[in-house]
């Protein structure tokens, strides 16, 4: 998993706004100054999650995520964010999020429902990052929301209000910082991370729209879209499609070759092409994410089991002595 620079730019710069030094967040996460001004790096899931951690640390505002959100406008999406500011209403400037923030990051997603009278923006970060850094991933939740909230002001030149917000997570701290950036009725402890609005206050027009530039930026979008599938090796994209749509968890090959829209033949086709098997790919996943579950020693080991589809911690542990010739505990003290 990653995510681009400009996105882990928008959290270090947020953190220097609230006390902490650029140099030395750049230097706990081992960044170069001069690489935070360059779109075109992807940076790896440690480091990007990690990006908060440090953040949250040398601010000491657990409030964070909410602030920088407050501050957050759409050059953090990249292109995105300029395909964004030339769609015709506010919803449609959230859907150009959704259909193309897989070239942004694979490790945050988007989704739009509507019911009845509501339509409701959701938002979700991926589960290995719950599980690692659920702090971090609560931040990023947080200002991703409070982010939308400011970006449809700028877009629109209105405050647009949810009628609700809902959290994933439990409530933490002082409700009342909440309650201001929201303005809305809130509830922690949902289902999911969400705003609700009605349908009509997301049809308000996008003050910038202009048409022959938001065909211009999806041809862009589209064309870096189709360049990145076809750079990407198969095993990277089943990879990804485990960690992300399946939350760690290994579908069948028969389910693995529809959500990529091939056959199973020609999904084990490409994967020959490679020198690899679907096992294989699959295995590489597992000793990856396990890997990286047990270095967060808050973690029972019996959960890491179950996150990642074992029946029961035994099997899990066989499987991960098999991978490594150890066990998890003897790999956790090896952390040490």
């Amino acid at each position: 998993m990653f995510a681009h620079m400009p996105i882990i730019r928008d959290i270090l710069l947020g953190a220097e706004k609230h006390g902490a030094s650029l140099d030395e967040l750049c230097r706990e996460l081992r960044l170069k100054p001069a690489d935070l001004h360059n779109s075109e790096i992807a940076v790896s899931f440690e480091t990007a999650y990690r990006s908060w951690e440090v953040a949250l640390q040398l601010t000491g505002d657990p409030f964070l995520g909410l602030h920088i959100g407050e501050q957050t406008n759409p050059s953090i999406m990249g292109l995105v964010g300029h395909l964004m500011q030339s769609c015709r209403s506010l919803r449609d400037a959230f859907q150009s999020v959704c259909d193309n923030n897989s070239l942004v990051t694979d490790m945050f997603h988007y989704s739009i429902k509507v019911s009845g009278s509501k339509t409701i923006l959701n938002y979700e970060p991926s589960q290995a990052w719950v599980i690692i850094s659920p702090q971090g991933a609560q931040q990023a939740v947080e200002q991703a929301m409070a982010g939308t909230l400011h970006v449809f002001q700028l877009l629109s030149g209105k405050k647009i209000i949810p009628t609700q917000s809902t959290f994933a997570h439990s409530k933490s701290g002082n409700l009342l910082e909440y309650q201001r950036v929201f303005q809305s009725t809130l509830k922690f402890k949902a289902e999911d991370n969400s705003l609700v609005f009605f349908k009509e206050q997301l049809q308000t027009p996008v003050i910038s729209y202009d048409r022959s530039l938001l065909s211009m930026f999806n041809k862009l979008l589209q064309e870096k879209s189709s360049v990145r599938k076809s750079n990407s090796q198969i095993t990277h994209q089943i990879k990804n499609e485990i960690l992300t749509n399946f939350k760690g968890q290994v579908p069948t090959l028969e389910m693995m070759a529809s959500k990529l829209n091939m056959t199973p033949r020609s999904l084990q086709r490409r994967l020959e092409e490679q020198k690899a098997t679907y096992r294989q790919v699959t295995t590489e996943v597992g000793q990856e994410l396990s890997a990286s579950l047990l270095k967060n020693k808050a973690i029972k080991i019996i959960e890491i089991s179950r996150t990642l589809g074992y029946a029961d911690s035994r099997s899990f542990q066989r499987a991960f002595k098999s991978w490594t010739g150890r066990s998890p505990g003897e790999f956790r003290k090896s952390l040490n």
